[in-house]
């Protein structure tokens, strides 16, 4: 849209008539008599109204427009450079307080743990094993020989709750209050008891590392939580998430490498838990999917249990490692 605007060029007391225009940022004049063309930035007017007209003015010109024309250009109204100062200076603030909160997180989660009543997470477990009944399948056998492994990775079995579950999915996962659930077909699939005691390790330092509780806190899961409790239609998503999802990449690193540390320290030959993760890369994806979909990489947790130098001695156990790698057997 052109106007007609009448142009003050701070050189001369007279005026002179000229056609205006918005380009982009800019304002556009005009002269068609001299062929003269000047251009401004539109942020460098003041504007004032009155008596139909709209001057805008700078330290150098004046322009002198019809109100109701100039309207519709919708010239911007000019920026106060205070305003971008208190935006700026507030960003920087925002942005320091974002950082700082994302660099102390897990502190953050922490406290906010420590700050929980004890029970109020054991509870939904509770109330989980009920109504999917989280059933212990192993026979008196298999449990001596599950408690053999816990044993020989240097852990007490009493101080968590361990069950074993008929799932044709090859996975393994925590609830809180330091339960872990192991799918049978996940036995079915380990050909020595060092490579089961691998994967147990892991389970036993999302345990230890309260990444399961800090993964509720992060992922704003308690109002959910408490409602899939009292309301039973909301327990098969509860569960999902407690499956799968609530770990990080980060997490699941970092419960590789305790497992890893922890195999080293008790002498366990990490042989085993690699060819368990060779063996999955090379299978099916799709069958895989569930149990690999919030791990990292296999080829980086093969390098997180690369063998050292370092003295192993196997596993012993009371029985044949085939009795408990059978899974459940027990009439359901």
């Amino acid at each position: 849209m052109i106007i007609e605007a009448e142009f003050f060029d701070g050189k001369s007391a007279r005026s002179r008539m000229v056609s205006l225009r918005i380009f982009g940022s800019d304002l556009v004049l005009d002269d068609p008599q001299s062929k003269e063309q000047f251009v401004y930035g539109l942020n460098s007017f003041e504007r004032n109204s009155g008596q139909g007209k709209v001057q805008l003015s700078n330290d150098d010109v004046l322009i002198i427009v019809d109100e109701a024309q100039f309207q519709g250009l919708a010239l911007p109204e000019k920026k106060n450079p205070k305003d971008f100062k208190i935006i700026l200076y507030g960003s920087l603030a925002l942005l320091v307080i974002l950082v700082g909160l994302y660099q102390s997180r897990k502190a953050v989660i922490a406290t906010i743990l420590d700050l929980l009543p004890n029970d109020f997470l054991t509870y939904p477990t509770e109330e989980l094993a009920k109504n999917f009944k989280l059933q212990h399948c192993l026979t008196e056998d298999q449990d001596r020989l599950l408690s053999a492994v816990v044993q020989r990775l240097g852990e007490n079995r009493d101080e968590y709750t361990i069950a074993v579950v008929a799932s044709p999915v090859v996975n393994a996962f925590v609830l809180p209050g330091k339960t872990i659930v192991i799918n049978d077909q996940l036995l079915k699939e380990m050909e020595t008891p060092e490579a089961f005691a691998g994967i147990l390790a892991h389970e036993l330092a999302h345990v230890n590392h309260r990444h399961l509780e800090i993964g509720l806190v992060k992922s704003g899961f308690f109002e959910l939580l408490w409602v899939s409790v009292f309301g039973q239609s909301g327990v098969p998503g509860l569960l999902k998430e407690y499956t799968k999802g609530l770990f990080s990449q980060e997490e699941e690193q970092e419960a590789d490498a305790f497992a890893a540390k922890q195999l080293r320290e008790q002498k366990i030959d990490l042989a085993g838990v690699r060819k368990f993760f060779s063996e999955l890369e090379r299978s099916d994806p799709q069958f895989l999917k569930y149990f690999s979909s919030t791990h990292p990489q296999y080829q980086d947790r093969i390098r997180t249990f690369s063998q050292s130098a370092y003295p192993v001695e196997p596993i012993r156990l009371p029985l044949e490692w085939k009795v408990l790698q059978q899974g459940c057997i027990l009439e359901k």
